[in-house]
């Protein structure tokens, strides 16, 4: 069933009028352990033993204890799997900066330097434009799919040949998956809003 909009609605926000704080923000699902309810409390130890840490991602998904499981699981998966530190970091990056998501490209900026992202992949991706395929030719495949997955409509064979030169079918497979892993990131992070630390900027 679909509804129509009367001529005369207004939004009550403009897109700029919705768009985060620079800074400060109400988080939503602060990491409170003795606010949860049992389930929550009792997922959210286990991360914890498991990680040593529990990462801003899981204040909401403990919420749901299998979901945040499930999630931890495919966390471990792909970040110990095949793919390059600085690919997956850099798609990190690319997918703060495409979903407007501060505290995802506060948090993993200086973690994709650490992991080799050269410095003009870097400037591309702050500026929200095409990386260049010389500087780093894996990282520029596995943007061509992110940015392809992010449309609609196949995955052309120009972009799977891109793939098919750098990355095993192993790490075609978990690229894949990571795309989708990241978007989960930043989703999660945008319904939740933890504050980004006031000494840090984001370009967007």
């Amino acid at each position: 069933m679909f509804f129509r909009l009367s001529p005369d609605y207004i939004p009550s926000q403009t897109q700029s009028e919705s768009a985060y704080p620079m800074i400060t923000s109400t988080d939503r699902y602060p990491d409170l352990d003795e606010t949860l309810p049992a389930p929550a409390k009792a997922c959210r130890a286990g991360i914890l033993t498991r990680k040593g840490t529990v990462a801003a991602p899981y204040g909401l998904l403990v919420h749901s204890p299998d979901v945040a499981n499930a999630f931890d699981a495919l966390s471990t998966a792909l970040w110990q799997g095949d793919l390059p530190r600085r690919v997956t970091e850099g798609l990190f990056l690319w997918n703060a900066r495409r979903h407007q998501c501060r505290y995802q490209w506060v948090r993993h900026v200086d973690k994709a330097v650490e992991a080799g992202l050269v410095i003009d992949v870097l400037d591309a991706l702050k500026s929200g434009v095409e990386p260049p395929r010389d500087a780093d030719l894996a990282f520029h495949a596995a943007w061509q799919l992110a940015e392809t997955l992010a449309q609609s409509g196949p995955v052309d064979d120009t972009v799977f040949g891109g793939l098919k030169q750098v990355f095993s079918d192993r790490a075609i497979a978990e690229l894949t998956a990571f795309c989708g892993f990241a978007s989960i990131v930043s989703n999660t992070l945008r319904v939740r809003q933890p504050p980004v630390p006031s000494s840090e900027r984001a370009p967007f």
